[in-house]
C-alpha cells in the first residue's frame, strides 16, 4: 500500500578513516557517507570568451585561463623506427624524427669536475668527462702571398691558412634534365648546360706516334692523330710534348 517512509530524526555518526577538507558527501536521508564531498566552486567572473572552455584549478573548479585548443592529429606515416618514439610540433602532433631517449638519474659516488662521460644516448654515466682542451688562439696577422676572392681555408683550429676557400655556390634553377649532371663553371659550380658523356677507354691494337685522334666530344678513338692536319705552331708544341721538352 502507498505509505510514505518514515523521516529520519537523526543520522548516526560516520566514521571514516579518512580525512575530507570538503566534509562528506550525504545519502538521500542527508546523512554523512564515507566519501569525499566536491569543494564548492565560486562563480566565475571573467571578461573574456573561451571557446574551448575555462581550465580548471587543483579542486576542479574554473579559473580566468582558456583551454589549449585541441588539434587533432593525422596519424602519421614514416619510413622509420624510432626506439623512443617521434619528436611532437608545436601542436602536440607527431613528426617524422626520433625522440631523444629519457636518461636516468646517474646515482655515482663519485665527483667529477668538468661532469660525467656520456654514452651513445648522450646520457651521464658513472665516468668522468676529460679536461677541456685550452681553446687556440689564431695569430693576429696573417701574412700570406697570394689573393683570394672567397677568403682563405682554415685549419682544424679554425685558423686561415695560405689556400683559397671554395667560393660557395648559388642552388641552380634549371628547367632541363641532364644525364650526366650539369657543366661547372671557373668556380666548380654547376650551370645550365649539360655535361657531356664520360669518354669510354680506347682499345685499339694498334700503335699512334703521335697518339689517337678525338671526336667532337674530345674523347679519343680509334685513329691515329694526325698531326698535319693541324697549324705548324700546333705541330711544334706536339713535338716538344712528344719529346719531352
Amino acid at each position: 500500500m502507498c505509505k510514505c517512509n518514515e523521516p529520519v530524526d537523526e543520522c548516526l555518526q560516520v566514521m571514516c578513516d579518512m580525512f575530507c577538507e570538503n566534509g562528506f558527501k550525504k545519502d538521500e536521508n542527508g546523512c554523512d557517507i564515507c566519501q569525499c564531498a566536491e569543494p564548492e566552486c565560486p562563480e566565475v567572473m571573467c571578461m573574456m570568451f573561451c571557446e574551448t572552455g575555462f581550465m580548471k584549478d587543483a579542486n576542479g573548479c574554473d579559473m580566468c585561463k582558456c583551454n589549449e585548443p585541441v588539434d587533432e592529429c593525422s596519424e602519421v606515416m614514416c619510413a622509420m623506427f624510432c626506439e623512443n618514439g617521434f619528436k611532437k610540433d608545436e601542436n602536440g602532433c607527431d613528426i617524422c624524427q626520433c625522440a631523444e631517449p629519457e636518461c636516468p638519474e646517474v646515482m655515482c659516488m663519485m665527483y667529477c669536475e668538468h661532469g660525467f662521460l656520456q654514452d651513445d644516448n648522450g646520457c651521464d654515466i658513472c665516468k668522468c668527462a676529460p679536461a677541456p682542451c685550452e681553446p687556440v688562439r689564431c695569430r693576429m696577422y696573417f701574412m700570406c702571398a697570394m689573393f683570394c676572392e672567397n677568403g682563405f681555408k682554415k685549419d682544424e683550429n679554425g685558423c686561415d691558412i695560405c689556400q683559397c676557400a671554395e667560393p660557395e655556390c648559388p642552388e641552380v634553377m634549371c628547367m632541363m634534365y641532364c644525364e650526366h649532371g650539369f657543366l661547372q663553371d671557373d668556380n666548380g659550380c654547376d650551370i645550365c648546360k649539360c655535361a657531356p658523356a664520360p669518354c669510354e677507354p680506347v682499345r685499339c691494337r694498334m700503335y699512334c706516334e703521335y697518339g689517337w685522334a678525338k671526336n667532337d666530344n674530345g674523347c679519343e678513338v680509334c685513329e691515329c692523330y694526325d698531326p698535319c692536319s693541324v697549324s705548324p705552331l700546333a705541330y711544334l708544341s706536339l713535338l716538344r710534348i712528344q719529346l719531352g721538352q
